[in-house]
């Protein structure tokens, strides 16, 4: 799961990862989910998923207590005692270049996009010296999966080749040289500075077709199953094209999105203040929480469903059939 969405892109105050279980069990069936709650336990249990892929953690902040009197540590006795392990695929999923964002970027078919805030992570700068031939690219490719998040650059010898990558791509990239290249192989590394283009949280970009305000916030009640939406005032004469996306909770990243020049921010949580401050600059639409990031369902069993490990063993992968919205509009 880290080589789609990597540990290392979560946010530093983050908890994903294995949360509940024990990294020896044997994986029988997944169950995917938003959020868990003790009916997506139970749910579960009834449909014999003894591993649970959850995008929010289910463990947050410092326990100071495990009571299983009342919740949520009676949730968390209920996982232990069904053995169902945990893992939680947060900010990391978010900020994948295939993530949850780009998913979203998707859904409003966005195109010319860039991230509103790209990662700040050191990438590398690997020389790879002593590995010719015609199909050293090729080898590459095929031995490494996907070249996602990698750049290529011009070398003047023939015997070497130069690529920019993530610092999470270098052990994929040292196993597949030693599968490709010669003995006398040899990989020199680089540190930068910049920023990956490719992933981080928010995405900008361009609509197909111009619209006008009351279409676009149409639009998006239809893209997110939204039957209301918050948003800032408006006039009927505004067009709508460049369109920025942040899924979950958006209030800081509004102001990169008006940097970007966006027409409009379609997001969630909102604050009243937040629409005070930047009515003037941009449409803010509040979409919701959960509807801007319940995609993270079909996207995450999807990514399962295509792992290496499905050659080895078939594993169940399940969508949550839940509802676990906590919010209702009366």
């Amino acid at each position: 799961m880290y080589a789609w969405a990597p540990a290392t892109l979560a946010w530093e105050r983050d908890n994903i990862g294995l949360l509940v279980g024990s990294a020896e069990a044997a994986v029988t069936s997944v169950l995917v989910c938003l959020d868990i709650t003790p009916a997506v336990v139970e749910e579960a249990k009834r449909r014999g998923a003894n591993l649970i892929v959850a995008h929010h953690p289910v463990i947050f902040h410092p326990l100071k207590s495990l009571r299983t009197d009342g919740y949520p540590g009676s949730m968390y006795a209920s996982l232990l005692r069904a053995d169902i392990n945990v893992i939680a695929m947060h900010t990391n999923a978010d900020a994948a270049h295939d993530g949850l964002n780009t998913a979203l970027a998707g859904k409003f078919r966005l195109n010319n996009t860039a991230r509103l805030d790209g990662v700040r992570e050191e990438s590398r700068l690997a020389r790879i010296i002593g590995m010719a031939g015609a199909d050293r690219d090729s080898a590459l490719r095929a031995a490494l999966g996907d070249l996602e998040g990698f750049e290529v650059l011009p070398s003047v010898r023939n015997d070497e080749l130069n690529i920019i990558l993530p610092t999470w791509r270098i052990p994929a990239l040292r196993a597949a040289v030693r599968e490709t290249g010669g003995e006398s192989t040899r990989i020199l590394l680089s540190k930068l500075e910049e920023a990956l283009p490719h992933h981080g949280i928010g995405v900008v970009g361009e609509l197909e077709e111009e619209m006008d305000t009351d279409a676009f916030l149409q639009r998006v009640k239809q893209v997110l199953g939204c039957t209301q939406l918050r948003c800032s005032p408006f006039d009927g004469t505004r067009r709508i094209r460049r369109v920025a996306v942040s899924s979950g909770a958006g209030s800081s990243y509004v102001r990169a999105a008006v940097s970007a020049g966006a027409d409009a921010l379609v997001t969630g949580d909102l604050t009243h203040h937040t629409f005070l401050d930047y009515q003037h600059d941009i449409l803010l639409v509040d979409a919701g929480h959960h509807e801007t990031e319940k995609l993270f369902i079909d996207l995450c069993a999807e990514e399962l469903e295509r792992g290496s490990f499905q050659d080895k063993q078939k594993i169940d992968i399940l969508r949550t059939q839940t509802e676990t919205n906590p919010i209702r509009f009366v």
